[in-house]
């Protein structure tokens, strides 16, 4: 099942990994321009409402990393790769249902649970492939312009992106697990993904609502601070997993107990 899962989603993770650093190695080669018109262009950013700033991740872009964090990392590259974790996840179970290959599945003799984890641990690995070819991305695209960024950089950087894309996988598995449409859980899916940002968002707008940053995933994905420090907020981060395990838990429990697939 494992090996069936992976060779099932070879090309769609190969093509959602090659988009996502394409587009970091894309927006990097404009680095140069950026760096030299740096006066310009803050001038320019200064004039835009601070919501629309944190909208798009705008940060710093006289530094590589800031460039980067503004460009791809912190809003663009996550788009891109969570559509994959949102429409994969939902289609663990859902998939089976609609295309009408669940009895089949369930044939095999080993338990339910068994057989979704094994989908999901491929899923899993699909995953952290999209997510080293982001980091690959990062470390050519500092290569091209010039820059550096540290080993441990690098490293945290892998851990939040892994992170924030098993975590929108494991929801949506969830949810595929509970409904027999991809639709459904896939819309569940983004509509949950959205309103974390949405909450994420507000929080950093004002103090007086600071505290719905806790509410949201997006806490947790601070790529751009793990690039320039090499480190991780551990706590956000280990809120992000737990729910993440607890979501995988559910999922196989609520497979194994669905009376009708």
């Amino acid at each position: 099942m494992l090996r069936k899962a992976l060779w099932d989603l070879r090309w769609t993770a190969f093509w959602f990994a090659l988009g996502g650093a394409g587009y970091t190695l894309m927006v990097s080669l404009f680095f140069p321009v950026v760096r030299e018109q740096s006066a310009q262009f803050n001038h320019l950013m200064a004039s835009y409402p601070k919501g629309f700033l944190a909208a798009v991740g705008y940060t710093d872009i006289t530094t590589f990393t800031g460039y980067l964090g503004t460009e791809s990392l912190n809003l663009f590259w996550p788009i891109i790769v969570a559509v994959f974790a949102t429409l994969a996840g939902a289609s663990l179970v859902a998939k089976e249902v609609e295309d009408g290959t669940s009895e089949i599945w369930l044939s095999i003799p080993a338990s339910r649970w068994r057989l979704l984890l094994a989908k999901m641990t491929a899923l899993a690995v699909a995953l952290l492939g999209v997510v080293v070819a982001g980091v690959l991305g990062v470390q050519l695209s500092a290569v091209l312009v010039g820059a550096t960024v540290s080993a441990t950089g690098l490293l945290a950087l892998g851990a939040v992106m892994s992170a924030f894309l098993l975590v929108i996988a494991a929801y949506s598995g969830l949810l595929s697990s509970i409904f027999s449409s991809r639709g459904v859980a896939s819309g569940i899916a983004f509509g949950i993904t959205l309103a974390s940002y949405v909450v994420w968002l507000v929080g950093g707008l004002s103090d007086q609502w600071r505290q719905l940053k806790n509410l949201s995933i997006f806490t947790a994905y601070t790529p751009q601070k793990a690039l320039e420090t090499g480190s991780i907020d551990a706590t956000s981060l280990g809120i992000v997993v737990a729910i993440t395990v607890v979501c995988v838990l559910a999922s196989l429990l609520t497979f194994q107990r669905r009376d009708a697939i």
